[in-house]
């Protein structure tokens, strides 16, 4: 009797504390967390507002909006959207993936580069080198704020992320992408 009173008992604390309802499960697992303390937003918010002043053709977007589930990154100046493609921060994504970049500035280029595969961008050129060989991108790297910004996309995709765009709510997820490990 005081077994199953017991298995009662901590059944009940178990499920206490977890949600049956599916949607707030899974809610609650795509939330972003965002590591970023009041002030660093309130500074985030107000570089925006300088950026979409200064710059005509560039719209600040939130740094709210670009999430992911297995990275941890930080950005300390807001990503934006340049002829309708997204543009980060170029240290903001790439070291966290543990990429080493390099910013060489008499030649207007940056180096990104980890384990086998480096990225060589210029600033405004849409022609860019991937392990030696030449590609064409939408949009080339720019400077805005003291900052290379590089087309988020194109940099995460070649260094084998997955970039999933949320039209809804304007969220950009980067996810490692899966290997399948199944046998044939």
């Amino acid at each position: 009797m005081k077994k199953k009173f017991f298995i009662m008992i901590l059944f009940l604390l178990v499920f206490t504390f977890i949600p049956f309802n599916s949607v707030d499960l899974y809610s609650r697992a795509n939330e972003p967390v965002m590591d970023y303390s009041e002030r660093e937003l309130e500074i985030l918010k107000n570089l925006e507002a300088e950026i979409e002043e200064e710059y005509d053709d560039v719209t600040a977007i939130s740094v709210e909006k670009i999430v992911s589930p297995t990275l941890s990154f930080k950005f300390d100046t807001p990503p934006i959207i340049y002829e309708n493609r997204t543009l980060i921060p170029v240290r903001a994504v790439t070291e966290s993936l543990g990429a080493n970049v390099v910013w060489y500035p008499q030649e207007k280029k940056v180096s990104i580069q980890k384990e086998s595969i480096q990225i060589i961008l210029f600033i405004e050129n849409k022609t860019v080198t991937v392990n030696q060989k030449e590609k064409k991108i939408d949009v080339p790297a720019k400077i805005f704020c003291s900052r290379t910004y590089v087309p988020l996309r194109f940099v995460s995709e070649e260094f084998g992320l997955d970039v999933q765009y949320d039209s809804e709510t304007g969220v950009i997820t980067l996810k490692n992408q899966e290997v399948n490990t199944e046998l044939n």
